[in-house]
């Protein structure tokens, strides 16, 4: 796929009130991450000063990411990493002897704060936080022992949950989600609620049937295909019921009852029948931004029964079995485990 360059939405200079002219240039492909080039874009501009003259120089400016974070063509449900922003106090720490006199940085969180992201920030000593600022106002300011802002964030949940909600398949499309135990409460698992969850054990599975519909047009029944089956692995109500309950740490997929073998590109056990999840961490999430917080639990490329990784031809799919193997116990320690939610998603 294309990559562009195009990395900053804009970026602008002003003395106090007036807008400076500024010019640009792209570094092409400095290194490459992950078989992808990385750009760096160069901005420059001038300051006039008169003797004994001070001025006061302000930079505004939007990143924009253009990174696509999956290896197209193996996937249908994207891979997201974190980020990572650096800002180089560069280049007061390279003039004179690095000694600013009068020090000051404010740097506002409030919308990752908004959207429940994790993020750090390191590189400035001293930052202390009121609200949802981080600020630090100091004298004499030594940047040659910090030179640099690195502000690290994760965002993942909130991409996710829009593929999930963008790509969500239609109710009508999955007739019924049978578990083997507990059947009282399997509604649970479909309800749109992660503060309701279905408790499992080792052994126990959960059966999703898919619905056909009836074409009368074709006389042949349509089958929906699925981009992936992800799930809230965990009792997410709270995080007390987090950590008292277990997750999902091995299982099956099986479709019309043959088992699959791992296509995971992103695996270390390609061609096992065995599926490994980490166990989650418990991170709060309210509103849609919660569906992002789920575990992929199979993707296009392993339910569309590629008939040489997974050994099996391509067939419509009717079934869809989720067994569990194992389980990372909860502090409860009883050999459960808690599904809040499953999400289906279409795919191409």
């Amino acid at each position: 796929m294309k990559y562009t360059k195009n990395c900053v939405e804009y970026f602008k200079a002003f003395d106090s009130e007036k807008e400076l002219r500024v010019t640009s240039w792209v570094k092409d492909s400095l290194y490459f991450s992950s078989r992808h080039p990385i750009y760096r874009k160069w901005y420059m501009t001038k300051l006039f000063f008169a003797e004994g003259d001070e001025k006061q120089l302000t930079i505004k400016y939007k990143i924009e990411n253009t990174k696509r974070d999956v290896s197209p063509g193996f996937s249908f449900i994207t891979r997201f990493s974190d980020r990572h922003f650096t800002y180089h106090l560069f280049p007061s720490s390279k003039w004179g002897d690095g000694i600013v006199n009068d020090f000051s940085v404010n740097i506002d969180v409030s919308y990752l704060d908004s959207t429940y992201s994790k993020y750090s920030i390191e590189g400035i000593e001293g930052l202390t936080k009121s609200g949802n600022i981080y600020s630090l106002s100091a004298k004499d300011y030594d940047l040659n022992q910090s030179e640099r802002l690195n502000i690290n964030y994760s965002q993942l949940h909130l991409k996710m949950a829009k593929i999930i909600t963008n790509w969500k398949l239609p109710d009508f499309v999955i007739s019924s989600v049978i578990p083997s135990s507990n059947k009282e409460t399997a509604h649970y698992l479909t309800d749109g609620d992660p503060n309701t969850y279905w408790t499992g054990k080792k052994n126990d599975y959960i059966d999703v049937y898919i619905r056909q519909i009836y074409n009368p047009n074709s006389h042949q029944s349509l089958n929906y295909f699925i981009g992936g089956v992800l799930a809230l692995n965990g009792a997410f109500s709270s995080k007390n019921e987090f950590d008292n309950n277990g997750t999902i740490r091995t299982y099956m997929i099986i479709l019309n009852d043959t088992i699959l073998y791992n296509t995971e590109i992103w695996s270390d056990k390609m061609e096992d029948k065995i599926l490994y999840l980490e166990r989650p961490k418990f991170q709060q999430a309210k509103n849609n931004a919660i569906k992002g917080l789920a575990s992929i639990l199979a993707d296009d490329y392993l339910l569309k029964g590629n008939s040489y990784k997974a050994k099996i031809p391509n067939f419509t799919v009717t079934k869809i079995r989720i067994k569990i193997l194992s389980i990372h116990e909860g502090i409860e320690n009883n050999g459960t485990f808690a599904i809040s939610e499953l999400y289906f998603v279409s795919g191409y």
